[in-house]
């Protein structure tokens, strides 16, 4: 009854939900103009990163979701040209994979994945200190980066929270 009763609380106070996959509560992350949503822990904290732009607002390009300093998902996206985006996320492998090289010395090779409809690639680095996960995806207007950091500590609670972030996300 305890449960129910604070996952009623926290949907009507805070605007959350379930996450159907560990039961937990969750936040739903949907900024304007950003073109994808998703659910997230309530562990997690979203963190205002502040662009190039004015002083009073927020970064359009990279949001952080963050447990501490080193246990984080970061979710950046960069606008694409037309002909970048009609090429197809094959074409654009090579820039991917050198990118993904640039973030992350040990990543190992990416898989093609599919999430949220949108075509991608993951790559993970499994580390034993610092265990990172790229998921690069080709939306309609951008190309996203969910990157998922964690370190030994809380490599359970990121990698869960991960997880629901790629179940539930989905171009808004």
């Amino acid at each position: 009854a305890r449960v129910v009763s604070a996952a009623l609380v926290c949907a009507t106070l805070a605007g959350c939900g379930l996450d159907a996959g560990s039961g937990g509560p969750t936040r739903h992350f949907e900024p304007d103009g950003f073109g994808i949503a998703f659910d997230y822990p309530l562990a997690l904290t979203e963190k205002t990163l502040r662009g190039n732009g004015p002083a009073d607002k927020p970064d359009d390009i990279v949001r952080e979701l963050t447990l501490t300093d080193d246990d984080f998902i970061a979710v950046r996206r960069d606008p694409l040209e037309a002909d970048q985006l009609s090429s197809g996320i094959s074409a654009l492998q090579p820039v991917v994979d050198q990118l993904a090289k640039v973030l992350d010395d040990d990543i190992g090779p990416g898989r093609p994945v599919t999430v949220g409809g949108m075509p991608g690639f993951e790559y993970l680095d499994l580390g034993a200190d610092v265990q990172q996960r790229y998921v690069f995806l080709l939306g309609r207007d951008a190309l996203y980066l969910v990157h998922c950091r964690s370190t030994q500590q809380h490599r359970t609670e990121i990698a869960a929270a991960c997880d629901t972030v790629q179940r539930t996300l989905h171009t808004a």
